[in-house]
């Protein structure tokens, strides 16, 4: 444990994205308690500006802010309670509680993409790796079309394909499109493995 602490504290990209990640992880466990509006129910008006905004036009109506939203002073006095941090969508949802509890969304299907990526990538390398013969020909020429074939575009496709996607789709599409560059290693590795003295 003090090994890995040590390691840490001396890699300033893992430091960085650890944090990062503890942030998203506390957003996401206290969601209800950072924000009060539900994230799927329209709590405002349509368009309303963001909480500062509304307040420092109120405050200063001679100000820049009062006289660049002068053609469109009625969404401005929509705002009474001026309680939507990031103001509200076309549907008067508050946009501030759909980014907090969309760091849910994000985690799960993060996490969930990693955990089958690690799987399918394990799976599939050792056994081009193990096996070898037809079974490497055929597992290594799946890994080169997916890392011929650019990802960005194969997602669209799926994602069109599947139509209406929930998080754990998302997930599965992702990871179906990712597992490739880690198959290779762990083929590469399996490899190296099979002609040490111990396997034989």
């Amino acid at each position: 444990m003090k090994t890995f602490i040590k390691l840490l504290t001396g890699n300033l990209k893992a430091l960085t994205g650890l944090c990062i990640l503890a942030l998203f992880l506390f957003v996401a466990v206290f969601a209800p308690v950072i924000t009060k509006h539900a994230p799927d129910k329209g709590t405002g008006y349509p368009h309303e500006y963001p909480a500062f905004v509304v307040k420092a036009a109120k405050n200063n109506p001679d100000g820049w802010i009062a006289k660049n939203l002068a053609t469109n002073k009625r969404t401005l006095m929509m705002s009474r309670n001026a309680d939507h941090v990031l103001g509200t969508s076309r549907m008067g949802r508050d946009i501030w509680s759909q980014v907090v509890y969309g760091a849910r969304t994000s985690l799960f299907v993060g996490f969930g993409a990693g955990i089958l990526v690690c799987f399918l990538a394990t799976f599939i390398g050792v056994s081009a790796g193990y096996f070898g013969g037809k079974v490497d020909e055929i597992l290594t020429a799946a890994m080169n079309i997916m890392l011929v074939v650019p990802q960005l575009p194969l997602l669209f496709i799926i994602a069109a394909f599947i139509g209406q996607a929930g998080p754990a789709t998302i997930a599965v599409v992702i990871a179906i499109t990712s597992w490739a560059w880690g198959a290779r290693v762990v083929r590469a590795q399996t490899l190296s493995i099979r002609e040490k003295e111990f396997i034989k």
